[in-house]
């Protein structure tokens, strides 16, 4: 069992290691070149265009769901809305380009673009749902901020050469890594354990097109109590696809894994509000359960 596990897990690392090693590549680059906090003065107004700004974000700051939690809390802290913030902290896990290159080595560019623009589309809805709420006050309300926000000025970029700069991209790749690797860690053991000891069979009957339940209902409480970021899920649920899950279970596994994550809800809870963190968890459940359902009528 030792070998078999050992074999599987081998195998597993060497498929996706080209993807994490690209992937934290243009994390870095990106984390030097475009600073996450240039981001902050367009997420003030509680409307469909920060909810579309913050939808979008994570194209160019590309974190995982740990990451996302302190740049959502600043937003807030610095004056965004409520809904824009919460927005920001649904989309960004699956907006980056290690999420990208990760998902694709398992399931490939193609289905990876569709969880994507879904991922994206989930968050701008659940963003909308979240704006209505905040105006009737139903969720708590943007932090009042006296202090106009500063316009951003990188003197300190700009004087640096540009190998200089690429050279730093690489500290920040190295230091993404680090933060991420024991959730990666996680992801690729849990991963090699489906690998290794979990019959095809099995996965296609729960999760499968052929499943005798809803596949998507099913994912639905085995994300829940599964603690991973991002990166660990893209792992986790990659293999499942391979194994026979369907491109809906993944997706949902992924939106949901990330919304119930203890650590999250517990940041929500405590900086943003009871409301905020319990409709966070509705909302985002509830309309990503039913776009994974049009996953698998449409793909």
């Amino acid at each position: 069992m030792i070998t078999k596990y050992l074999s599987s897990l081998g195998a597993l690392v060497l498929d996706i290691s080209p993807w994490l090693i690209l992937g934290f590549l243009i994390a870095g680059l990106i984390q030097e070149f475009v600073p996450a906090r240039t981001l902050l003065r367009y997420f003030g107004a509680n409307d469909w265009k920060s909810i579309g700004r913050a939808s979008l974000a994570g194209l160019a700051v590309s974190v995982c769901s740990c990451g996302a939690i302190p740049i959502a809390v600043t937003l807030r802290n610095k004056g965004a809305a409520t809904a824009t913030a919460l927005t920001f902290l649904l989309a960004a896990p699956w907006a980056g380009f290690i999420q990208f290159f990760i998902l694709s080595g398992f399931i490939g560019a193609k289905n990876t673009l569709v969880i994507f623009i879904f991922a994206i589309t989930v968050a701008f809805i659940s963003g909308l749902i979240l704006s209505k709420l905040e105006k009737f006050k139903l969720i708590e309300q943007k932090l009042v901020s006296d202090s106009i926000l500063e316009k951003e000025i990188f003197i300190e970029s700009k004087t640096k050469k540009f190998p200089v700069r690429v050279k730093k991209s690489l500290y920040y790749s190295w230091d993404a890594f680090k933060e991420m690797a024991k959730y990666l860690g996680i992801g690729i053991l849990l991963a090699s354990v489906l690998k290794a000891f979990v019959p095809t069979s099995f996965v296609s009957k729960y999760l499968g097109v052929k499943s005798s339940l809803d596949p998507i209902l099913v994912a639905i409480p085995v994300s829940a109590a599964i603690e991973l970021c991002s990166e660990g899920f893209s792992i986790f649920t990659g293999q499942l696809y391979q194994m026979g899950a369907t491109l809906g279970v993944i997706f949902v596994m992924m939106m949901v894994g990330v919304t119930t994550d203890f650590t999250e809800l517990s940041v929500i809870w405590g900086k943003f509000g009871r409301k905020s963190a319990l409709w966070y968890l509705a909302t985002a459940t509830i309309v990503a359960f039913l776009a994974a359902h049009i996953i698998d009528w449409c793909f």
